[in-house]
């Protein structure tokens, strides 16, 4: 696992420089990445507390 964190690094550090911009509405994409990724995490965790829960008490 090491060796390919090792030449994951040497990959991106000899890697070009991109010459790229950072698009005005690139904030918004990055709003919508972190609560798609904080929602897909919790929505399937509500459904099992809840169902932990509805057992525990029967």
């Amino acid at each position: 696992m090491f060796y390919l964190l090792a030449l994951c690094a040497l990959i991106i550090s000899f890697a070009p420089p991109a010459h790229a911009y950072i698009d005005a509405c690139t904030g918004s994409y990055a709003v919508q990445f972190f609560f798609g990724t904080i929602l897909t995490f919790l929505l399937p965790l509500q459904r099992v507390v809840r169902n932990f829960f509805n057992k525990a008490g029967k």
